[in-house]
């Protein structure tokens, strides 16, 4: 993964930004790089916002990582923003350079984990037939057929097949009854399917 870089920029509407935070941010940065045991601490309690504002994007994209693998984003953020921090220049707060890197970090994993070989399974009512319906096909197909469906809906399925959870477990996260988690999630089924099918098709699946 090719490491971030982002630009500084004023931050103006972004977190971490104030009157005279910049020159002490640019100070303690040079000082945690110099290896102040001081400066260092208190870096590392300023990069608390840092699993904070992944978890903000994570929510906003619809969960896409479960909390095993925003765990895994969150210590990968906080490394790149350690190995680059000698480039800081305090053109903006530490916080806004943080959020920066949050953004890229976190779309770089996301842009890797849609390019991923087909491997999301949904799986519908049985047919007629008896036989189980299912649909296989990339993250990118998955997501933007969730971003077409009723927004509860869309909830229980990333919960089910994204974070593995069992219905009586959403139920009990979303306080519902589990006959509503239920009858929400297939007929969510119901209309991802008419929604990849086609795709499916196209795709030879």
């Amino acid at each position: 993964m090719e490491s971030p870089q982002p630009a500084e920029s004023s931050g103006e509407g972004l977190p971490g930004v104030g009157a005279g935070a910049h020159e002490r941010d640019l100070e303690l940065a040079r000082a945690a790089l110099a290896g102040s045991a001081q400066a260092r601490r208190e870096f590392v309690d300023l990069m608390a916002c840092v699993p904070k504002f992944l978890a903000v994007m994570n929510a906003r994209l619809g969960r896409p990582f479960a909390d095993d693998a925003l765990e895994d984003v969150v210590q990968e953020t906080l490394v790149e923003i350690w190995r680059r921090l000698d480039s800081y220049a305090g053109h903006a707060s530490l916080k806004t350079w943080a959020f920066r890197f949050c953004q890229q970090v976190l779309s770089s994993r996301l842009r890797s984990v849609r390019r991923r070989p087909p491997s999301v399974g949904l799986v519908s009512q049985r047919d007629p037939g008896g036989a189980r319906l299912t649909s296989s096909l990339d993250y990118e197909h998955v997501y933007q057929a969730l971003e077409k469906v009723d927004g509860l809906g869309a909830r229980i399925v990333r919960h089910k097949h994204f974070d593995h959870l069992t219905l009586e477990e959403i139920a009990r996260r979303l306080n519902m009854p589990p006959s509503s988690v239920k009858t929400h999630y297939q007929r969510t089924l119901s209309r991802l399917r008419e929604i990849l099918d086609p795709l499916r098709k196209e795709a030879g699946l």
